[in-house]
């Protein structure tokens, strides 16, 4: 059974583009880094073994370009056995697994046996849970963006700008696989998306929507979901 499909992210604290990042080589092996707040983890699969290791801390060297720290002498060689002892066909260089550089919000690649992989962003299925992004105090914030997500799959939305507060809009989540690379969850009634960005435009004058904003949500991982809001992505934690 491939890992990586019914792994749960490892957790840790949330920051560079959170999620998970996937390579798939065929049916031979796959490998996937989890990121999170200057953080990362690697899975490596094949059909019947697996290699997880845990967090390390990443460093920027450059834009976009972050170097894993190993605060152990054997630094990255306990991956490189790791992974070995499931996929002894790999040869490893110099630089390998190193380095994870990002391209994009969804893609970042690495060096593995010599070659660059990319590795592309996983979408998660719904996470249950009240996630927020809050720019500020967090008693009195500047910006703070509610997001409930609900079992039955519905989702109640507020914004909170500068002491203003919008009405809560409610919406039924649902599942998309084709509209992005990864899976989202569209906010239906489409209808009420137009609401939304009035109550942002209203509450938040300097955070007035674009379009296409704020049509669908995705769970970067267990506890981390992220929107598009004037061309940026704004990850929202679980509370």
């Amino acid at each position: 059974m491939w890992i990586i499909v019914a792994a749960q992210a490892l957790l840790s604290a949330t920051a560079q583009p959170v999620g998970r990042y996937l390579y798939a080589n065929g049916r031979k092996y796959r490998i996937a880094f989890d990121v999170r707040d200057e953080a990362a983890a690697i899975i490596f699969d094949t059909p019947t073994q697996y290699f997880i290791s845990g967090y390390h801390s990443l460093s920027s060297v450059g834009e976009g370009n972050y170097s894993i720290d190993f605060n152990s002498t054997e630094g990255v060689h306990l991956w490189y056995d790791g992974i070995k002892s499931i996929y002894p066909d790999l040869v490893f260089q110099d630089g390998d697994l190193t380095t994870l550089t990002f391209t994009s919000n969804d893609s970042l690649y690495v060096m593995l046996a010599g070659q660059k992989l990319e590795l592309l962003r996983q979408g998660f299925s719904l996470q249950v849970g009240k996630f927020d992004y809050t720019e500020g105090w967090s008693r009195f914030p500047t910006l703070r963006i509610n997001y409930t997500v609900y079992d039955n799959g519905s989702l109640d939305v507020q914004v909170l700008c500068t002491g203003y507060t919008s009405s809560v809009i409610s919406f039924t989540l649902a599942e998309n696989d084709k509209s992005l690379l990864y899976k989202s969850y569209d906010l239906v009634p489409a209808s009420l998306v137009e609401k939304l960005k009035v109550n942002f435009a209203i509450t938040c004058p300097g955070l007035r929507p674009i379009s296409g904003d704020l049509t669908n949500v995705v769970f970067a991982d267990e506890s981390t979901l992220f929107i598009i809001l004037r061309g940026i992505h704004y990850y929202l934690s679980k509370a």
